[in-house]
């Protein structure tokens, strides 16, 4: 299948996600294209920018979660690190904002790229 193969190639663990559907890549695909309906990622973008770094924290963990479940390793990495930099915090350090600006900006581009690939294929 020529999405999953593009995936593969960008770094998603496509296996292990089909895996985790039980070996049914019908039903992957399906949940890839649930994907591109969540909020998760703009909500923590904004979040972010506004300083609302609770509210971030919650917004990145439920990310975490759907990215982990679907295996999109490059995204995954990103909102791990980022979740735990915001977890249980109501400011940050200048050290800090500086490594969420970080994170944020490659998740922008890895979260587009992955989403770019989806709706070449699903939308």
């Amino acid at each position: 299948m020529e999405l999953l193969d593009q995936l593969k190639e960008y770094g998603v663990d496509v296996d292990t996600g089909v895996a985790r559907f039980v070996g049914k890549q019908d039903l992957y695909v399906k949940f890839l294209g649930k994907f591109l309906q969540d909020t998760s990622f703009e909500g923590m973008k904004n979040s972010i920018e506004q300083k609302q770094y609770p509210e971030a924290f919650e917004y990145a963990h439920s990310l975490k979660g759907v990215c982990g479940n679907l295996s999109l390793s490059p995204v995954t990495e990103q909102v791990s690190e980022l979740t735990e930099i915001l977890r249980n915090k109501e400011t940050l350090s200048d050290s800090e904002q500086q490594k969420v600006q970080e994170l944020l900006d490659a998740m922008t581009k890895s979260y587009g790229d992955v989403v770019q690939i989806l709706k070449q294929h699903l939308a």
